[in-house]
């Protein structure tokens, strides 16, 4: 069973994901409404497809590389596959504490394992494939981002609180200062989210 035929049988149509699956834009067919990843050059004002660039035509050769990443969904399948981590749809509850206990923990406080930071600029700890984040306002924190060229995403589940925000960006940029925005913009709707004022300054 190939990889994309487990997640069908296993994840996708079990929990009636419609819109999921390990598509390769290169390699198969076209896929309806299938949102394209751009990359803006905002000195020349100009969209490129990532392939056409020297620095990211990785997304070529590696597009039908199937397990580190590549799953593409839509948001709510996403918010779907999210709550079924907490109504054991998919597992049980046993599993799913084992899925978001932290890697390293010193006594009762959970530890950084120094790998990847987590949304408010602070190391929290790492599960089995999530972020996890102890927030003192916020509580349980359930988060993970990713990238490709020319795609951002991010799934922020405030697990204590039962609220989630599930970003999809196909808009990428050229320019490295602006690679924050995508970060920024998720503080934004954590703002939003929790009824505050969204600090639309550090945009500029």
């Amino acid at each position: 069973m190939s990889y994309g035929e487990y997640l069908s049988k296993n994840i996708f149509v079990p929990l009636e994901m419609k819109n999921s699956s390990v598509y390769s834009q290169f390699l198969d067919r076209k896929l309806e409404k299938y949102a394209t990843g751009f990359i803006y050059d905002w000195e020349k004002d100009h969209y490129y497809f990532p392939h056409e660039l020297d620095e990211h035509k990785y997304v070529y050769f590696f597009d039908g590389v199937k397990g580190d990443g590549g799953i593409k969904s839509t948001v709510d399948d996403l918010l779907i596959w999210e709550q079924s981590l907490y109504n054991n749809r998919l597992l049980s509850k046993e599993a799913t504490d084992i899925l978001l206990k932290p890697a390293l923990v010193e006594g009762d406080v959970r530890a950084s394992t120094g790998y990847c930071p987590g949304l408010h600029n602070e190391y929290g700890g790492y599960g089995l494939g999530w972020k996890l984040e102890q927030h003192p306002e916020y509580q349980d924190i359930v988060l993970h981002d990713g990238y490709w060229a020319g795609y951002c995403s991010a799934l922020i589940s405030y697990k204590s609180l039962k609220k989630t925000i599930i970003m999809l960006s196909n808009l990428d940029f050229m320019n490295e200062k602006f690679n924050k925005v995508h970060h920024l913009l998720a503080l934004a709707l954590e703002s939003i989210l929790f009824g505050k004022r969204a600090d639309l300054d550090v945009f500029e």
